[in-house]
């Protein structure tokens, strides 16, 4: 491998490394999210309206929270002694893509939650309605990614079979 190759090569699988660690206290942060809104779920005194607006947003943060790992995955692979291609990162990426239409399909189909007050009024949660294009914009990246990631892996085989 050329050095410069090499010196790219070494970069990108640090960044991926950095970057699905930062994916991994992401998904910490979403578990705490998913805790407080299941304790406020299991603390009942919210009308059967927010019960149901709650447990909609419950699967709306495990969507978000599988993709987080699905991508925290795609980057550890990425960096990892392996190719960085292969069907598995595809798939990866096209399953992060399908989590977060899930998401917005829940997101847009949950009622909008009233403001619900946690432990003495210190923490209150709140909900947004409406379809997030920056999401749209993270599915079609992702999905788009997804088969570049399937292109590049048809590359390294074929360049494998020629040396």
């Amino acid at each position: 491998m050329p050095e410069e190759v090499k010196s790219t090569y070494l970069t990108a699988r640090r960044s991926s490394r950095l970057a699905a660690a930062a994916m991994g206290v992401l998904g910490v942060i979403q578990l705490i999210i998913f805790a407080l809104y299941l304790a406020t779920f299991v603390q009942g005194g919210a009308s059967m309206g927010q019960e149901f607006a709650i447990s909609l947003h419950l699967g709306s943060i495990l969507s978000t929270l599988a993709s987080t790992y699905l991508l925290g995955s795609f980057l550890w692979h990425f960096g990892g002694r392996e190719s960085p291609f292969g069907a598995r990162q595809s798939l990866r990426l096209a399953g992060a893509a399908v989590l977060y239409l899930v998401r917005m399909a829940v997101d847009a189909a949950a009622p909008v939650l009233s403001p619900v007050e946690m432990g003495d009024g210190a923490l209150t949660l709140t909900q947004q309605s409406g379809i997030d294009l920056q999401l749209v914009t993270i599915v079609v990246f992702l999905a788009c990614l997804a088969i570049v990631m399937r292109y590049g892996d048809a590359l390294k085989e074929d360049s494998d079979s020629i040396a």
